[in-house]
């Protein structure tokens, strides 16, 4: 896992499922999240990409928790 991470630190363009490791959120509501439109993918291919800017943003878009 540590490797894992320490290699997309180096990447600016993330895979569906590293996205879902540096969040810590599930791959099925990323892709909910994609379809959606309130986080961004691109496509190359038959891969899915998220740029890791952009799972920045959306990150910081979501509501804060309740306490």
């Amino acid at each position: 896992m540590k490797e894992l991470l320490a290699e997309m630190q180096l990447k600016d363009g993330w895979t569906v499922e590293e996205t879902a490791v540096w969040s810590g959120i599930g791959r099925t509501t990323l892709y909910k999240e994609i379809k959606a439109h309130r986080l961004i993918a691109r496509k190359c291919g038959d891969r899915t990409i998220i740029r890791r800017e952009e799972a920045i943003r959306w990150m910081a878009s979501l509501p804060p928790a309740r306490s």
